[in-house]
């Protein structure tokens, strides 16, 4: 086999990888990343933030801006958030998806802000999903070239990204409802404590709500920032002083008056 069509083929099934792996990271935070990977098969970037605008169509004004993601230096960019006002015009009133590229004024008090910006935009109602991909100075702006092959793969993007998006809806509803509910164990939890006099330290509090509120214990471990052991060593050591065994009869002890 000819060694050009070997290493396309190659290529090819590179890609192909990457691209499953930005699938399956839609709705965690290494979608980003994993996407800013892919596009730096297709164009070089510095660069990229994911965004969902809820736009106030009759007074042309930015409601909301949501951030889904940011890899690259767009991770440094929130001190260039103002320059995101002059997309509005291009976006306001919109049908199909739109490919959008920008020059930034560059600044020597932000050194890091890009100065060249291209976007690939889709609208639905007064909502706008926006990927924009970043270039510093020291690479040239983007050519006609470079935005057509990201063009071509607008659709999938875009599609990508609206699916990453209800899926951060969904997570976030999931954690909202999560975290009333470790409030109100928490209240009930430090209430009985002090009606039994019995003294847990700050940590032992913690990992005790966390688990009567149905997190796990490696959930509970990354949140905490801790091993997986030292959550067991904290249940243990409030188990005895509550004078129960385990989560078990921990779960037992909170549910007797």
């Amino acid at each position: 086999m000819n060694r050009a069509v070997e290493f396309e083929e190659d290529n090819d099934r590179l890609f192909c990888r990457k691209l499953a792996r930005v699938v399956s990271s839609t709705g965690y935070p290494n979608f980003a990343d994993q996407l800013f990977e892919l596009i730096q098969d297709l164009v070089p970037i510095h660069g990229l933030e994911l965004s969902e605008w809820t736009l106030d169509i009759p007074s042309a004004t930015i409601r909301e801006i949501s951030i889904l993601g940011t890899a690259g230096i767009a991770r440094e960019r929130a001190r260039c958030a103002a320059l995101d006002q002059g997309l509005l015009p291009s976006i306001l009133h919109m049908n199909d998806p739109l490919l959008i590229q920008r020059r930034l004024p560059s600044s020597k008090l932000h050194p890091l802000c890009p100065v060249h910006q291209c976007n690939l935009v889709a609208g639905n109602g007064n909502l706008r999903r926006i990927i924009c991909f970043y270039r510093q100075s020291s690479l040239r702006t983007f050519t006609l070239p470079e935005m057509s092959a990201l063009k071509t793969f607008s659709e999938t993007l875009l599609f990508l990204l609206e699916h990453h998006s209800r899926s951060l809806g969904r997570v976030r509803q999931s954690a909202a409802k999560q975290n009333n509910h470790a409030g109100s164990v928490d209240n009930a939890f430090c209430k009985k404590l002090e009606w039994q006099g019995v003294p847990l330290s700050a940590r032992e509090r913690e990992v005790c709500v966390g688990l009567l509120s149905g997190i796990t214990v490696p959930e509970l471990a990354r949140r905490l920032e801790v091993k997986n052991s030292s959550i067991e060593s904290y249940l243990k050591r409030a188990a005895s002083k509550l004078g129960v065994r385990g989560r078990h009869g921990l779960a037992r002890w909170m549910a007797n008056s």
